[in-house]
Formats: structure tokens, sequence, C-alpha cells
């Protein structure tokens, strides 16, 4: 009998041991691998609104892998302003020409791309003047071209160029809290996580 009770706690405290080393493991993974981030301004909308909250994956292996579509956090290269971080939709991928018609249509190397994402006036995103709108723009072999999907409230590639990869904070992968409402003691209400 105290063998067997000897038995059922070793397997009880084996169980723990490997449950707590999983919890540190997952504990670890979130917190060397992940950054939390608080959407500011709307220039994301409707995707993303201000004061949202998410997580950005700050991996080298992620900032190495962006993609056309992907959504990034791109620290701002000015110290002799106020501004801060910046989060915005990755359009246009290394050595790529892209070209914004007056309609609004964003060509890259001559076709025209799909932006289901779009739920604002496409004609928004043409701005005379701007980067890739009055001639085609050759992206650099280090940077992307990154808009924001609210394109008349978005200050991005346009006006700024190509966004360079060493200025890459991270790239979003969850939004898991939307915006705290001021009105009810500043609570945040929890949703159902939204992955890119």
């Amino acid at each position: 009998m105290k063998k067997k009770t000897t038995k059922v706690i070793d397997i009880i405290l084996t169980v723990g041991i490997v449950l707590c080393l999983g919890l540190a493991g997952v504990f670890l993974y979130r917190n060397i691998c992940y950054d939390e981030i608080v959407v500011s301004g709307n220039s994301m909308e409707t995707t993303l609104h201000n004061g949202d909250f998410g997580l950005m994956k700050t991996t080298k292996y992620a900032i190495n892998h962006i993609k056309r579509f992907d959504i990034v956090i791109v620290e701002v290269d000015n110290d002799t302003s106020n501004e801060h971080d910046i989060i915005k939709r990755v359009i246009g991928l290394p050595g790529e020409k892209i070209k914004i018609e007056a309609n609004g249509d964003v060509l890259i190397n001559g076709s025209i791309i799909e932006e289901p994402f779009l739920t604002v006036a496409k004609s928004n995103t043409y701005r005379p003047n701007a980067y890739g709108c009055f001639e085609e723009y050759v992206i650099p072999s280090d940077s992307y071209f990154c808009l924001g999907d609210n394109r008349g409230a978005s200050a991005d590639s346009r006006n700024r160029g190509a966004l360079s990869k060493e200025h890459i904070l991270g790239v979003l992968k969850v939004i898991y809290k939307e915006k705290c409402s001021e009105s009810d003691n500043n609570a945040c209400s929890t949703i159902k996580p939204r992955w890119f």
C-alpha cells in the first residue's frame, strides 16, 4: 500500500513539474518574442481603432519575413517632433516599383493589386506630389512602402518615402482588446482575438 501511495505522489509531482515548466516556457516565449502595443490614432481604421490593444512579434525571423499586407510597427526616425511609433500596412516590397493612380488604384510592377481591407474611398490614396503618385517609385532594397488603411487620414510612405527595415520594431499578430470606454471608468472590453 505504501508503494502505491508513493507512486501516486511521484506521478502527481511529475505532472505538476511538467505543467509548471510548460507554463514558464509559454510565459518566457511570450515575453521574449512579443511586445504589447496600443493603437494610437485613426490611420488604420476600420481594421484597427484608436486604443485597441494587441501583440506584435519582434523576432528577427518575423522582421526578415515580412509579406505584402502584413501590418508593421515602425519607429519614427525624427528627433525634432513629438511623433511616436507608427502602425501601417505593407503594400510594396523591397525592389518593387509602385505607382498610385489618380483614381486610387495601386500598381506594383505595372499590375493593379486588390486591397480587400479598404472600406473607405480608394481615391483618398492619391496625393499629388507624393511618393509614388506623380511618378513610379522604386522601393529601396532594404525598405517597404507602407500605407494606412484609412488613406485620407494617414501619414505614411506617401509622405516619408519607403520605411527602412531597420526601423521596423515588429509585425502585428493579434488584437485582443478593444479600446477602453471613457464613460465606463475606462473599462476595456475583451474581444475574440483577431489574428493577422
